[in-house]
């Protein structure tokens, strides 16, 4: 995993475990301008997004709403198995 985050969007990582992790990372180019719920990023993705930050000096939203749209400057904390994960911060 940490090979395939060195070179990425990632802000901070947490390991949780071997198996899971929590990464702040910059919102994917692809999910702007389309809501949580759009995305259905549990079902397509197999994580969670925990919170959301409006840029990186922002108010962190840490119960985001299903509606709630990604703007470009978004950071979102995610959670998942890292196999997921690193899928997710390899989206554009």
């Amino acid at each position: 995993l940490a090979q395939r985050l060195a070179h990425t969007n990632v802000v901070d990582f947490i390991g949780v475990s071997d198996e899971y992790s929590i990464l702040e990372i910059h919102a994917p180019k692809s999910w702007v301008g389309k809501s949580l719920v759009q995305l259905d990023v549990r079902q397509k993705h197999k994580v969670n997004v925990l919170a959301v930050r409006h840029g990186e000096q922002g108010a962190l939203d840490a119960s985001p709403k299903p509606d709630r749209a990604i703007e470009p400057d978004d950071l979102l904390f995610i959670m998942g198995e890292n196999k997921f994960v690193s899928r997710v911060v390899e989206l554009h």
